[in-house]
């Protein structure tokens, strides 16, 4: 199990990270080299958790976090601009085909990502 959490609006994701067991850390490896194709990074600091998945790293679940870009999010972000017509469908296939594999290849895994260690689960995203 691995939760991974998609609210930073409708950019590409860049970089992957991860927040987990020790044991977990050479499945997280293989996961980031499937999305390097996508042009997603693979970054060795420990990942966050967003608002809407930190209730499960407080409980010890793993984490996938796959940063977006988020240079833009706040020009229409809860505005009347901020319209389906302001996204662009090239940028966004790229964030869902990275959501996506990422989502298949830990659903398709052998073992599991470890647990977040105890010190890590309080931190805040």
């Amino acid at each position: 199990m691995v939760a991974a959490e998609a609210d930073f609006g409708a950019d590409s994701v860049y970089a992957v990270r991860f927040r987990g067991g020790a044991a977990g850390r050479d499945r997280f490896v293989d996961l980031a080299r499937l999305l390097a194709p996508l042009g997603v990074e693979r970054q060795d600091d420990t990942g966050n958790a967003g608002a809407d998945v930190s209730p499960l790293q407080a409980l010890g679940v793993p984490i996938l976090d796959l940063r977006q870009d988020g240079t833009r999010y706040f020009d229409l972000h809860h505005s009347a601009n901020d319209t389906v017509d302001k996204i662009d469908p090239g940028i966004l296939a790229q964030a869902a085909a990275s959501f996506a594999t990422a989502a298949w290849a830990a659903a398709e895994m052998e073992g599991d990502f470890g647990r977040v260690p105890e010190a890590l689960r309080k931190e805040r995203f």
